[in-house]
């Protein structure tokens, strides 16, 4: 009976230790906010030609999805560059322990 008396105050004691530890009022850090805007519609409806008003609409809306994808492309190019560079670092990295095994290999072998 002690030992249920005991085990149940102790879980009690960790439940509560451990309950302090949580922040409920946690924020996510400043650039997790924004995750970019949304594309704009993929499908233009046609403008008809006689309508200035409709045809200005047609353009803006063309506008708008290429800025969107040319932005698209640009984050591409860039994260592709910074895989790029990473990939030439460890490249380097693999050449240089190669070499430094070579080296050893032939140490041992003398």
């Amino acid at each position: 009976m002690s030992r249920i008396v005991t085990c149940t105050i102790l879980l009690l004691m960790a439940s509560a230790w451990l309950g302090g530890c949580v922040n409920v009022q946690a924020k996510a850090p400043e650039g997790m906010g924004s995750w970019g805007t949304p594309p704009p519609p993929a499908s233009v409806a046609k403008a008809s030609p006689n309508s200035k008003a409709d045809l200005l609409r047609e353009n803006q809306q063309l506008h708008d999805r290429v800025a969107w994808l040319e932005n698209q492309n640009r984050k591409s190019c860039k994260k592709y560059s910074g895989l790029e560079k990473d990939k030439a670092e460890i490249r380097a990295d693999m050449d240089k322990i190669a070499a430094e095994r070579d080296r050893y290999k032939r140490q041992a072998g003398r």
